[in-house]
């Protein structure tokens, strides 16, 4: 049995790290596989080989840990590499992708990339000096190794930006097990009242900030609170801007462990604000519990939102829109719509399509 080596940053209920999950347990049937956990492993997901954890540095987030843990990181990539010998390499991140290539420099093995983010919107919007630093030095690096793009959008602009063969670079969709998520949704929550809800940390790319300015012009609140599933950095920030606009009783902050399924499920709408993303995996989620979704018009809109007949995208980032939005949908019978979304789905981002995808996607790595 061939070996696979994949690298990710921690193990928490975010995209990437059980994107990484689901990857390492459907291929062990292939590869005898081993996982590298660089900052820390809440153990929320099982990995059926072996799970190395080398998170001795900070588990606890703070400005530029990831910059002062590049050294150690990098030596270490290279002496787990050299120790494990796989036959090929993959890695979930652009902090990955970094360690791997430069890694790749010092030792030879076959690498499968892939590409989270849009390149030029990360640029444009919170990039930092450092940021800018990794992402020419990939670009420099990535050579003639192949690259997993998240949607097409994502894949065009990386090949634009990277100046690679369109050929070098493949769309694959993050993949979602249904039947899980919808196990976990059937839990029960104390909860007795109705609400809008957001899933996503509270930072100012995802721009939680439209989303209480909104709630507070909406009618809605007088029969919906606002219910936000995450923390850190800016909950704070949130939680005064709440106070100011006489709205705090209404909105909730609260964090999960494993399972945000069983909130998403019970929830009226779901909002998203977020300034940017390259494929947002809570709002397929959202479409598996079928529960209607309120967007702003992010890149992948276009790629995606507009195969459908009807969606809710507000124009813009107006907040005054967005609160009418709110207001026209909460109440609205969208069982049409979300059948719609449901099947779209069902037939992009089912586990299996993606598997298969991955699967021929290292055999032509491997060849």
């Amino acid at each position: 049995m061939k070996k696979l080596c994949i690298v990710t940053c921690w193990f928490e209920w975010t995209w990437g790290w059980r994107i990484a999950s689901i990857l390492e347990n459907s291929l062990s049937e292939n590869y005898k596989t081993t996982t590298l956990i660089w900052f820390y492993d809440k153990g929320i997901y099982p990995i059926k080989w072996k799970k190395l954890y080398l998170g001795k540095y900070w588990k606890k987030e703070f400005p530029l840990r990831w910059w002062i843990a590049l050294i150690p990181h990098i030596i270490n990539t290279i002496r787990y590499l050299r120790k494990e010998q796989p036959d090929v390499v993959m890695s979930i991140g652009s902090y990955c992708n970094f360690l791997w290539l430069i890694a790749q420099k010092f030792l030879k093995f076959k690498l499968l990339l892939t590409q989270h983010e849009h390149i030029s919107t990360k640029l444009k919007n919170n990039s930092t000096y450092l940021d800018r630093i990794q992402i020419s030095i990939i670009k420099k690096l990535i050579g003639k190794n192949k690259i997993v793009c998240v949607s097409h959008e994502v894949l065009n602009d990386t090949v634009k930006y990277y100046n690679i063969p369109i050929n070098q670079a493949l769309t694959i969709y993050n993949w979602f097990n249904f039947d899980n998520i919808l196990k976990l949704s059937k839990e029960k929550i104390d909860i007795k009242w109705k609400y809008i809800i957001n899933i996503w940390a509270l930072n100012s790319n995802k721009n939680q900030e439209m989303l209480v300015k909104s709630y507070a012009k909406s009618k809605c609140k007088k029969n919906y609170k606002l219910l936000f599933l995450w923390e850190w950095p800016q909950k704070e920030c949130l939680w005064e801007l709440a106070k100011d606009l006489n709205i705090e009783k209404n909105v909730i902050f609260a964090w999960f462990s494993n399972n945000p399924y069983k909130f998403l499920k019970n929830a009226s709408l779901f909002c998203f604000t977020s300034l940017s993303e390259a494929l947002p995996t809570v709002l397929i989620e959202a479409l598996i519990l079928k529960i209607p979704v309120l967007t702003v018009p992010v890149i992948w809109s276009e790629e995606i939102l507009d195969n459908w007949n009807c969606w809710i995208i507000a124009k813009d980032w107006d907040i005054n829109d967005y609160s009418q939005l709110i207001d026209k949908y909460i109440e609205k019978d969208n069982s049409e719509m979300i059948k719609k979304w449901y099947e779209f789905a069902k037939s992009n981002f089912g586990i299996t399509v993606m598997i298969n995808n991955y699967k021929n996607s290292l055999k032509i790595v491997e060849e």
